[in-house]
């Protein structure tokens, strides 16, 4: 069984460790895609 799990972005959530690779992708996740959860956009 896989220990992936999908769940929505929170403040307890170290996003400033997120490194995937791709750097639009890494500052968006860092900088961006929390204000989008609270906006219901993402």
């Amino acid at each position: 069984m896989s220990d992936f799990v999908c769940e929505a972005l929170s403040k307890r959530h170290d996003r400033r460790a997120i490194d995937c690779g791709v750097p639009e992708l890494n500052n968006y996740l860092v900088k961006i895609a929390n204000q989008d959860v609270k906006r219901k956009a993402a």
